[in-house]
């Protein structure tokens, strides 16, 4: 099977278009217009300490997720092993609690959290549709993968579907 860079990206590269274009408009924004729709319930220092270290820990997990998924989608597997162990949605993940909430705490721009809001209805709408198409794809195995494991964090507790 011809494997793209489609059959491994996934949907995340198309739905992160306006989420980050959202980002970038709050940062154009806060460049032109200093101080228009700025945080300020963190200090100007801890905000950007909070968002470099989410915006890394999200990079990271995208950048440790990729060699997993790319394995399995090449073999035509269901990937269960890496960060596929901690959550079904690692690069989700990855965005969603990670870099963009880090990239709008880095910009203290209300704007550019409005972005992930955005981001997490659209990653929560494709998540839906993406694990129908694993259970119909991989059964059994696919469910019993969901049971044990949480969506985007890890499950601390067993049983439900939850995230």
């Amino acid at each position: 099977m011809a494997e793209s860079a489609r059959d491994w990206l996934g949907a995340g590269p198309r739905i992160l278009g306006v989420p980050v274009g959202i980002v970038l408009l709050g940062a154009v924004l806060m460049a032109v217009l200093p101080g228009f729709a700025e945080m300020g319930f963190l200090p100007s220092p801890l905000s950007r300490i909070v968002g470099g270290l989410l915006t890394a820990a999200g990079l990271a997990l995208y950048l440790a997720t990729m060699p997993f998924l790319r394995r399995a989608v090449r073999g035509g597997r269901l990937v269960t092993s890496g960060p596929f162990r901690l959550c079904r949605h690692p690069l989700y993940a990855a965005w969603l609690l990670g870099a963009l909430p880090g990239l709008a705490f880095l910009l203290r721009s209300w704007i550019a959290l409005g972005g992930w809001l955005l981001g997490f209805v659209l990653f929560a709408a494709f998540i839906r549709s993406e694990e129908r198409h694993l259970e119909r794809r991989f059964g059994e195995a696919y469910r019993a993968y969901r049971r044990r494991t949480g969506a985007l964090l890890p499950r601390l507790f067993r049983g439900g579907d939850g995230p």
